[in-house]
């Protein structure tokens, strides 16, 4: 399932976020386009080499819960695992499996922050 380059996950998940919404979502969208300093991570990310689209498992069926087993089991192994949920988590992605986190797992992090709970990683 792997696809080519060093980046192409991150870029082609970057790309399929971003294509999901209309009000943007991705690197680019969010300011950032692909300045090192703010987003070189995603060249060390264990995803780098995956497919795009167990990042974004589409519905809730058998296959879209294999995918998301799978790309959590890739998130569990990444030396930038942390940075990327970061990432999501301030730029408020809306879609995917970013950091090991899914849409809703990401939503209950924010619900917390904005309690002032103070969360530093989903527990």
């Amino acid at each position: 399932m792997a696809i080519g380059g060093s980046s192409g996950l991150l870029r082609n998940k970057m790309g399929a976020g971003m294509s999901r919404t209309s009000h943007g979502g991705g690197l680019a969208d969010a300011g950032y386009g692909y300045e090192p300093e703010r987003t070189g991570w995603y060249l060390r990310a264990a995803c780098a080499e995956a497919d795009p689209r167990i990042f974004f498992p589409v519905g809730s069926g058998e296959e879209a819960l294999g995918a998301t087993a799978e790309a959590k089991s890739i998130c569990a192994h990444c030396p930038v695992c942390a940075e990327c949920r970061s990432f999501a988590l301030t730029t408020n992605q809306q879609y995917g499996i970013w950091g090991g986190l899914d849409e809703e797992e990401r939503r209950v992090v924010r619900r917390r922050w904005r309690m002032g709970a103070g969360v530093d990683r989903y527990e």
